[in-house]
């Protein structure tokens, strides 16, 4: 997965071959991240 500069490598995935009107990401790698903010429209991840 890359986001930005950030690259994470050797992730657990899955496919979900529904239609989705945005991006799913799971709490596991939600837990990577230092701060999670929402804002607006934007979620805001931060090392």
């Amino acid at each position: 997965m890359r986001l930005g500069d950030h690259v994470d490598r050797n992730l657990r995935a899955a496919v979900n071959g529904g239609e989705l009107s945005q991006s799913l990401l799971g709490m596991d790698y939600l837990g990577r991240f230092a701060s999670i903010e929402i804002a607006g429209d934007r979620l805001v991840l931060r090392r």
